[in-house]
């Protein structure tokens, strides 16, 4: 069962208003060195929040209240200083969320809720990133695949490059190919200085040996 067109409608509607894409350069985070492509929504509206994150099958942040300084403990004060001015309780600060998805797994969200926005805030070009550099192979595969395969439990519609990429990757993973065995030089067979000891005792004629006598050179007189 795949999401409800109601959601993806809703979810598309909250990321034209306050979605947002932010590129963190960490070269030590893949192979390739490319960028983590990450698309959040921080809200003060918790139950959005909440929503976006369990559409995703991810764990929204939420950070309390920043302490203010002392002065903006006051209130509108228009009698007792020399010019009228506002000043902010510091209980007038909610608690906010913000969700989170990253890498190939915002790109399967981007692509989903396409047809459904109204603007592009560089969501394109997040999605096509976030597919160029997705990783099912080798280093930081593990992460890739579990986040992909929770997005397609949830009921997310799969891009064909996913499974083209690595056929059976959201359901049952293929072992890695074994790596081709390394060649190893032919060696020479050399005699085995026990080998005659051995056949004289079993009973193996030996081998005569040669001697090979060098030929001695003689120098022509002339006229001899």
């Amino acid at each position: 069962m795949g999401i409800p067109v109601t959601d993806l409608a809703w979810m598309a509607g909250v990321l034209d208003l306050r979605g947002r894409v932010v590129y963190k350069n960490n070269k030590t985070r893949n192979p390739n060195h490319s960028n983590q492509v990450t698309l959040y929504v921080e809200s003060v509206q918790l139950p959005i929040v909440r929503r976006l994150s369990e559409l995703t099958g991810t764990n929204p942040e939420f950070k309390t209240p920043r302490q203010r300084a002392e002065g903006w403990f006051r209130r509108n004060c228009d009698e007792h200083c020399p010019e009228p001015h506002v000043h902010v309780n510091p209980g007038d600060f909610a608690e906010s969320g913000r969700w989170t998805v990253s890498g190939s797994a915002m790109s399967v969200v981007l692509t989903a809720l396409k047809p459904y926005m109204i603007q592009d805030k560089g969501f394109s070009e997040a999605a096509v990133y976030g597919f160029e550099y997705m990783t099912l192979w080798g280093r930081g595969a593990a992460a890739t695949i579990t986040a992909l395969r929770r997005l397609h439990n949830l009921g997310w519609e799969m891009p064909p490059i996913v499974e083209e990429q690595r056929p059976g990757v959201l359901t049952e993973l293929p072992p890695d190919p074994e790596p081709e065995p390394e060649s190893t030089p032919e060696l020479e067979e050399t005699p085995d200085a026990d080998a005659e000891e051995r056949g004289a005792e079993e009973g193996v004629p030996e081998v005569p040996r040669v001697q090979v006598v060098p030929r001695k050179r003689t120098r022509k007189v002339p006229g001899v």
